[in-house]
């Protein structure tokens, strides 16, 4: 393979090449720069040395045409000489993309500038500089790092575009994602035009993924003045600024001093952007104000936060170490929140880390004189450092996320013209930015693009955690975008196949209710596709397609977010703890959600963040994270002495372990069990008492004529009202008085897998507290219900076939070998139902029985039928437009399992 490196220079690059291949082959270095009125193209060439290689200079223009210099216009030959190319010397080569495409009228603009090195058996080392695009008496510099580039050079031959007006952003909305070169193609437009836009009418948009330049306003404009809203999305910048930001060092450093540029060292790293840096904000900022400019209604800054590249904890440069300590001082200009009254408030970093905790250090606590000592130490601290270490990281983290907030501020602060601002974020998690709570108040920012994909089995997580996330979204103005992924980043075959895509997206819309649907990417001529000639791209389209009808079909059903539920769980949140991401699973240490969820109770679940909030109306709470501030003891207490009838559910470590401010990962060491009971505080100090702990004690209790054996740590509580014992008499769950309400406490520690033992006392638990599960059915099966008028959407998943096709990332719907029973709880007994099954196009009847269950069989891998009283006219209705929706499906080539 041929290796290519560039060394930042003055005035331009120094080139290594070799490729010890015998056959041609060459690599690209690519230059962003929008250029008018071109006339030659200048530059100085040094060669030390040259074997055999050649160098060719590209551009392309508006309208995705290629040109290139012939490789004899350029000779390596040792020596240094100028050079100068007229624009009538390069030559038309092709389309840079296949089919017709042509963005506007004009289309001799240049949009980017290419050096395209190659050779067989070739190598050469020579230096590039002083390279200019000559308009006239004036020149534009490329190629060189050092100087800050400006890729968006104004404009003289297209007007200003201005964003389209809606009369609401609360309008559902379905987007087809794609390049600039795809819209403006003449069967594109056609498509989107005449089919697709009116199919979703006053419902469509257009998510351009593309490099931006003034050409591409009158496209823009067309689709605007059709009512079509438009999203630019691209990354942090990199595209543009890229050479200049690896040149002048402003990449990340991790802990062991490597840079994010040292993990790709052919181009530079989309991820990994040290935002600390002034320049860096001002360069982001500028490629939104170049959308603004080009008339996009919404610009999308994709994947803003991603250091993960060669591992975590990043973050390590002077000038975040500057930033951090300005920070600690309130040195800085802080960050503007939004209250649930829409009153934006100033917030600097001990007010951001009281969302938290009510930890706050003084500096002699981490061993330091005052803040301006402050530098954060390597993460191999966590484990075998000092209380003032993980102290330190504990606030490097905090930090860490603050500084992604303010960028983010920083950056949304640039767009104009009413232009809307919106990040798409990664899960959370301690060594990246991604903070959910604080990105749905933060100023400047109109929707949380939220990643819905990979496996069906995720739906689980988010059809109890997201109605907490989405209301944090709507109560401090702003919003959830759906973002799906067709394949791998969008790429490649689709890993859905159309009935999976459709009952993906009609669950993750149902559970979240996000304000539009993103599915990426389009890469594909527009339909019709012939699926016989064009497999992939068939499935592609469909993929979108049953996607996007899924996610209409949902706000069709219904066009609010469920009704909360009577118990919430609260959890811990990755933001500040060293635990898997809450947006993502419920294997937090701590968390009963994943054997509440495989006994099919309702439940939604939240961070302890939002548990005097989110959590005030429930009348059961499961009180179970990793580790709680004295400040989340202290909610808990004040949600059990308030009101009537409520009952707060506990187990094991969870009220006893008190996080100090010390970060851990070593949830299974010793060290950080906790303390001595003597020593231990309590969720409540008058009842639950600690007496001792019986580490990895075998325990067994008799569950309906079966015993039920494991091996678990045991909590021995003083007094309380046995509900639940152990074959050897010690409780197992006990209760406990506390006014009108009552605290029930599992002794036995339930984190870790889930098993027949745990789900077992966590149902008793459960049933104490007069709680009846939605159905009853296999822990591996998924139930999902959703409120539609006059009855429910079933959504149904088998874990077993789903966990089947994992490994191969491609799930589609198939028979099971046997069907699976199961029953659902619906509103009244001995009713008869009527019972729509979506995927196959079937309707049926079935009777509740005395307790309010219907029995239904689920023969596929997944199901979504529509249940409820087929007397009841917005029950009909529901299925008029169910029906309507299903036939346009077929009318695509949807068709029924087999």
């Amino acid at each position: 393979m041929p290796q290519l490196q560039a060394f930042a220079r003055p005035g331009g690059l120094r080139i290594l090449f070799a490729n010890p291949e015998q056959d041609f082959q060459a690599k690209t270095l690519v230059c962003y720069q929008y250029v008018e009125g071109m006339t030659s193209l200048s530059f100085r060439v040094s060669v030390k040395t040259s074997c055999n290689t050649t160098l060719e200079i590209l551009y392309r223009n508006a309208a995705g045409q290629l040109y290139q210099t012939d490789p004899s216009e350029i000779p390596l030959q040792t020596g240094e000489r100028d050079v100068t190319i007229a624009l009538s010397r390069f030559s038309y080569r092709g389309k840079a993309y296949p089919g017709e495409r042509v963005v506007s009228g004009k289309g001799d603009e240049i949009t980017n500038f290419a050096l395209r090195i190659g050779g067989a058996s070739a190598t050469a080392e020579f230096n590039l500089t002083n390279v200019r695009a000559n308009i006239g008496s004036s020149f534009v510099p490329l190629f060189d790092p050092c100087v800050e580039p400006n890729p968006f050079s104004a404009s003289r031959l297209y007007p200003n575009g201005s964003p389209l007006a809606f009369t609401s952003a609360k309008t559902p909305r379905v987007y087809l994602a794609g390049d600039a070169y795809n819209f403006a193609a003449t069967g594109w437009k056609r498509a989107i035009l005449e089919s697709l836009a009116p199919e979703f009418e006053g419902h469509f948009g257009l998510d351009f993924a593309m490099e931006l330049a003034p050409g591409i306003g009158p496209c823009v404009a067309e689709y605007n003045k059709a009512g079509i809203k438009t999203i630019c999305e691209s990354h942090i910048g990199d595209l543009y600024y890229g050479p200049y930001w690896t040149a002048n060092d402003l990449y990340l450093y991790r802990w062991d001093g490597k840079t994010a540029a040292d993990w790709q060292k052919t181009s530079p790293p989309p991820h990994g952007i040290d935002v600390s840096q002034r320049v860096v904000a001002k360069d982001a900022k500028s490629v939104v104000r170049e959308a603004a400019s080009c008339g996009f209604s919404e610009y999308e800054l994709v994947d803003y936060i991603w250091p993960w590249d060669g591992g975590p904890w990043w973050g390590y440069t002077g000038s975040m170490l500057s930033a951090f300590r300005a920070d600690l001082i309130q040195g800085d200009k802080g960050i503007s929140l939004r209250d649930e009254h829409g009153k934006s408030h100033e917030f600097w970093f001990w007010d951001y880390l009281s969302h938290f905790t009510d930890i706050r250090f003084a500096p002699s606590q981490l061993n330091l004189s005052s803040w301006n000592e402050y530098a954060p130490c390597p993460p191999s601290k966590i484990g075998s450092g000092s209380s003032q270490d993980r102290r330190n990281l504990f606030l490097f983290a905090a930090l860490y996320h603050y500084e992604y907030l303010k960028f983010l501020q920083s950056v949304s602060g640039g767009t104009s013209g009413g232009q809307a601002f919106f990040p798409t974020v990664n899960p959370e998690d301690p060594a990246n930015g991604t903070d959910l709570l604080m990105l749905a108040r933060l100023d400047g920012v109109a929707k949380i693009g939220y990643e819905f994909f990979g496996s069906p089995k995720s739906t689980d997580t988010w059809y109890h955690m997201m109605r907490w996330c989405a209301q944090e979204c709507a109560v401090h103005g702003s919003a959830l975008s759906l973002i799906g992924e067709i394949n791998g980043g969008g790429h490649g075959p689709s890993r859905y196949d159309p009935a999976i895509a459709y009952a993906f997206y009609y669950d993750v819309t149902s559970s979240a209710k996000p304000i539009d649907c993103d599915i990426q990417y389009i890469e594909n001529e527009p339909w019709p596709i012939d699926e016989a000639v064009q497999p992939d791209a068939y499935g592609r389209f469909m993929h979108w397609y049953a996607g996007s009808k899924a996610f209409m079909q949902s706000w069709s059903d219904r066009n609010t977010l469920s009704p909360g539920c009577d118990t919430v769980v609260v959890a811990s949140r990755s933001v500040l703890e060293f635990q898997p991401s809450l947006s993502s699973t419920m294997a937090q240490a701590g968390n009963l959600g994943q054997l509440l969820s495989e006994d099919h109770f309702a439940f939604d679940e939240c961070g302890k963040e939002s548990l005097g909030t989110y959590a005030a109306g429930a009348t059961r709470l499961i009180y179970c994270p990793a580790q709680s501030s004295p400040r989340d003891l202290r909610a808990a207490r004040e949600w059990l002495s308030s009101g009537k009838n409520k009952t707060l559910i506990t187990h094991s470590f969870v009220p006893f372990r008190i996080f100090d401010g010390e970060l851990t990962t070593a949830w299974d060491s010793t060290s950080n069990r906790p303390p001595a009971p003597s020593s231990c505080p309590s969720l409540l100090d008058d009842a639950l008492i600690l007496r001792n702990v019986r580490r990895a004690s075998p325990v067994s209790f008799d569950a309906n004529g079966r015993l039920l054996s494991s091996v678990r740590d045991i909590y021995a509580v003083e007094g309380g009202k046995t509900i639940l014992a152990a074959s050897d008499g010690s409780p197992l769950i006990v209760e406990f008085a506390h006014g009108a309400n009552r605290l029930i406490f599992i002794t036995v520690d339930l984190s870790g897998k889930t098993d027949d033992f745990a789900r077992n006392v966590t149902n008793v638990a459960m049933q104490t507290a007069a709680a009846t599960p939605d159905a009853l059915a296999p822990c591996t099966t998924s139930v999902h219900l959703y409120p539609v008028h006059g009855g429910k959407c079933v959504v149904l998943w088998d874990g077993g076939a789903i966990h089947a096709q994992e490994n191969a990332n491609r799930y589609e719907r198939i028979a099971l070998s046997e069907p699976v029973n199961l029953s659902i709880l619906m509103a009244r007994h001995l009713t008869e139902y009527e019972v729509f099954n979506f995927l196959d196009n079937q309707t049926y009847y079935v009777q509740s029985s005395t307790d309010g269950t219907i029995s239904i069989q689920q023969r596929t891998s997944c199901e979504m039928l529509y249940v409820g009283d087929p007397h009841d006219a917005g029950f009909q209705r529901t299925l008029t437009a169910a029906k309507r929706n299903r036939q346009q499906l077929a009318n695509r080539g949807f068709v029924e399992a087999k």
